[in-house]
């Protein structure tokens, strides 16, 4: 389970929208005094710097980030500007040198009286991860605990506001159970908590039913669908990301009907005409707000017993002497 480090994926178009997403949502919810506690469940190590050993000859962010770096001092969209902001606040030069990942934007995204929790498993990326948010004082903490544990120790929360950014790697194939048990079980302790879910776009069964699962939970949801290239002829590869925003604050579908065809011009990365060709499924993006939709419930048919069964198969109406079946005899009157 330790295989997978995130460096190797940092700052990829997956990391560019669900970074994004995350940042929109807290800006919005920040609007109102009461404090927010904000999770990270899958934190990584929090800050990576291009050209590092991990990175060095397959890091992905030109894939994403860096599509966007060249565009940093132009006009954009307010969801990708935060982001690129944020961005330009670690690099100090017009180079992008620095990757920053969720941890870290949204430890300095806090104010005074917010919390931020940082869970990341592997061994090597938590001491890199407690070094990079040591700046932030004792209101940002990291654990090297599992992060889908989280909900049933944090919730619910005081001011009863509260945001998980649910990104794990997938790559066990459990994590897509363990995604659906952690946003139900903290629906139920606490409903109004905003989940930003990330799912990777990828031709796998697991994918397909998780997101039928989630989007049968109670709250409104809003879907966020990025797909940037199209599928291999074999079907393998991450083509793009869905993104499930539960109690979505208000504004957040404005601002990503706004952004979502600037990001898609930008990171798409093959032409719709080349993938109609291929006969694969074109890069495309939507965004879908999902009413509330409460789990049906089925009403339960009561089946006979084995028993029972038997004796209906087995069982032959009375028969008199003669052969005939019998009358049913009449009732006295007294």
């Amino acid at each position: 389970m330790f295989a997978y480090r995130h460096a190797f994926h940092a700052g990829n178009h997956a990391d560019v929208i669900k970074h994004a997403l995350a940042l929109g949502c807290l800006k919005l919810m920040q609007q109102k005094e009461a404090a927010v506690m904000v999770v990270d469940s899958h934190a990584g190590s929090g800050l990576y710097r291009i050209g590092e050993a991990l990175m060095r000859g397959r890091g992905e962010f030109p894939t994403g980030l860096a599509k966007l770096w060249p565009y940093r001092t132009a006009q954009m969209p307010e969801l990708v500007q935060d982001y690129l902001q944020f961005v330009a606040g670690f690099n100090s030069s017009r180079s992008l040198e620095w990757l920053p990942g969720s941890p870290v934007m949204l430890a300095r995204s806090l104010r005074s009286h917010d919390l931020l929790y940082a869970y990341e498993m592997h061994p090597s990326d938590h001491p890199l991860l407690q070094n990079n948010l040591s700046d932030y004082g004792r209101r940002v903490k990291s654990f090297r605990s599992d992060g889908f544990q989280s909900v049933m120790s944090l919730l619910p929360t005081v001011s009863k506001r509260a945001m998980f950014l649910v990104d794990p790697p997938y790559e066990d194939k459990r994590d897509y159970e363990r995604t659906f048990v952690m946003v139900r079980d903290g629906l139920q302790r606490m409903s109004n908590t905003c989940f930003v879910v990330w799912i990777p776009m990828i031709a796998r069964y697991d994918v397909e039913r998780l997101l039928k699962r989630l989007q049968a939970l109670a709250g409104e949801k809003l879907r966020i669908d990025l797909c940037v290239q199209p599928a291999a002829l074999d079907g393998l590869g991450l083509t793009g990301s869905h993104v499930l925003v539960f109690t979505p604050p208000f504004g957040l579908q404005a601002l990503c009907d706004e952004a979502l065809p600037w990001l898609f011009k930008k990171l798409v990365q093959t032409p719709l005409d080349q993938a109609k060709k291929r006969g694969v499924l074109a890069p495309h993006f939507k965004v879908s707000l999902l009413p509330s939709q409460p789990l049906k419930t089925i009403k339960t048919v009561r089946q006979p017993s084995l028993s029972q069964t038997a004796y209906q198969r087995t069982a032959r109406p009375r028969s008199s002497p003669s052969g005939l079946p019998s009358k049913p005899r009449a009732r006295s009157s007294s």
